[in-house]
């Protein structure tokens, strides 16, 4: 049996819904097979733009105040990122979650708490946007200081 419905609403989507799951009852019965259904919410993962300028911002924030990059990398993480515990062989292991495992919102939202605290920390370290009116002349300070990651 072949049914599609096009979705264009919410209520045509928990029709969807419905007759999917009904789709997958009746096949579960008729073919006396243990089987689960299992949904996802599709997220998209950080972009290598969002990257690109995390890891811009992490050299300027260097420059100006000679910290290293990657010494501020694990700093902000410990800061801002959320953090994941495992339990294994009786060892509790605590670790932060990886930037690359955060979903674009999740992402722009590490971006701007680093954003906010380095305004408060030193309020003359202004950390641009692709859409500031500076932007060019931002990365090509950070590029002719030499602290601007390849990517």
């Amino acid at each position: 049996m072949n049914k599609s419905i096009k979705i264009t609403s919410i209520s045509e989507l928990k029709k969807g819904f419905r007759l999917l799951f009904d789709l997958f009852a009746n096949y579960v019965k008729n073919n006396d097979i243990n089987h689960y259904l299992s949904l996802k919410k599709i997220v998209k993962i950080r972009s290598v733009n969002q990257n690109r300028l995390y890891w811009w911002w992490i050299g300027f924030i260097s420059i100006e105040t000679g910290e290293t990059s990657e010494n501020l990398h694990k700093t902000f993480k410990e800061m801002f990122l959320p953090v994941e515990t495992l339990q294994v062989l009786n060892f509790k292991l605590i670790k932060n979650i990886s930037t690359t495992d955060l979903s674009t919102t999740e992402f722009n939202a590490f971006l701007e708490e680093i954003r906010i605290y380095m305004l408060e920390f030193d309020s003359t370290i202004n950390l641009l946007y692709p859409d500031d009116e500076n932007f060019t002349e931002f990365v090509e300070f950070i590029q002719t200081k030499g602290q601007l990651q390849k990517l």
